[in-house]
């Protein structure tokens, strides 16, 4: 435990002097993917052409490049990786603070969000946000899918469940960070309910060629904002030309509907990722009951918009649930009512104040 702390301490201490901006800009692009075999089943495989064949980040990168870009990727992937085992055994933080990225994709294990590993998932996914973004870094979660089957012999009673537990905790973990969101599991699990006749499973969890294609073009939009319909097939996925293109149609339908639209690097709602750092957002007291005193620090919204001076309450859900405006001295006081004047229930929301650059967002934990 010891050394655990003293690492991560040396990471953070490491990358707050490093906030220089990245050389690489419009359609060139560095990319560092963190995951396990969801984002390259042979990821560990001593086969090359395995490797190539079922990693996402190479097929990402060669549909990208079919629209003008140019992307380098390296992947830091090992089959069952959990965000812990990234940040204390591989050094992400490292990869992180040595490299010139754009981005890093963040994929947790399948279990980690979760609502009994949820709080450990929340404090690693902060650790490696906080990493990427002084080294002006622009992170993206990468949300898992839900299992088909039960691969436990003592029972999976949320199984059930699981894909919408997944939903609402990347969700809200992408919402209090003001971070992308690759939304896999979302569309994943709705093109299971549309059609039960695509088999997106290899096994229990891992995703088929056709759940491949799904992933990509998902990503295609996350990360470039760009349409992936009618990008061609891979000879190494074999899927129907039919299959690729309901599932390219079906990640850029869904990507594009007014709540999700904002988790895109591009996205007009996306809180912007270069904060300065002489903002701060105050919240007071956190965990609060009853109401809580939101400042922000650092600031003058004077001559800002009005919707620069907007405070909007958000819930695990990702719904609105309450929006209030700040005063003259950058303040305001939430009561912990929705806008219907209903007293909400004890947990986490998001706090975000203003929209697109100009946007602070925080967590906030309201306890009775």
């Amino acid at each position: 435990m010891i050394n655990r702390s003293i690492l991560l301490l040396s990471l953070l201490l490491v990358s707050q002097f490093s906030y220089s901006a990245n050389s690489v800009t419009g359609k060139e692009r560095r990319v560092l993917w963190v995951g396990n075999s969801l984002t390259n089943l042979m990821s560990q495989n001593a086969d090359t052409t395995l490797r190539r064949t079922w990693s996402i980040p190479k097929k990402v990168t060669a549909w990208a490049s079919l629209r003008g870009y140019n992307v380098y990727s390296q992947e830091s992937c090992e089959g069952g990786a959990d965000l812990a085992w990234h940040i204390y055994t591989a050094n992400v933080g490292k990869k992180i603070d040595t490299g010139t990225w754009d981005n890093v994709v963040i994929q947790p294990s399948s279990m980690e969000a979760l609502n009994a590993m949820y709080p450990s998932f929340k404090f690693y996914i902060s650790i490696l946000d906080s990493l990427a973004k002084k080294k002006n870094v622009k992170p993206v979660f990468y949300m898992t899918h839900a299992y088909q089957s039960c691969p436990f012999s003592y029972g999976c009673p949320w199984l059930s469940s699981m894909q919408d537990s997944l939903t609402n905790h990347y969700r809200f973990v992408a919402d209090s960070l003001g971070d992308a969101l690759a939304p896999v599991g979302a569309v994943h699990g709705e093109v299971r309910k549309e059609r039960p006749d695509i088999n997106l499973y290899k096994d229990y969890v891992h995703h088929s060629f056709a759940s491949l294609y799904l992933v990509a073009s998902v990503f295609m939009i996350t990360l470039f904002n760009e349409d992936p319909r009618g990008l061609p097939a891979f000879p190494d996925w074999p899927v129907d030309t039919a299959t690729i293109s309901y599932l390219q149609q079906k990640a850029w339908t869904f990507c594009n509907r007014t709540e999700w639209s904002r988790y895109t690097l591009t996205g007009t709602e996306m809180p912007s990722m270069n904060v300065s750092r002489e903002r701060k957002l105050s919240l007071a007291p956190n965990p609060f009951s009853p109401s809580v005193t939101i400042t922000l620090q650092g600031y003058d919204f004077n001559d800002e918009t009005s919707s620069n001076k907007t405070v909007t309450i958000v819930d695990t859900k990702g719904c609105v649930i309450r929006t209030l405006k700040l005063d003259q001295t950058n303040r305001t006081v939430w009561d912990g009512r929705n806008s219907t004047g209903i007293s909400v229930s004890r947990g986490f929301y998001a706090v975000r104040i203003g929209s697109g650059k100009k946007s602070l967002c925080s967590k906030l934990f309201k306890e009775k």
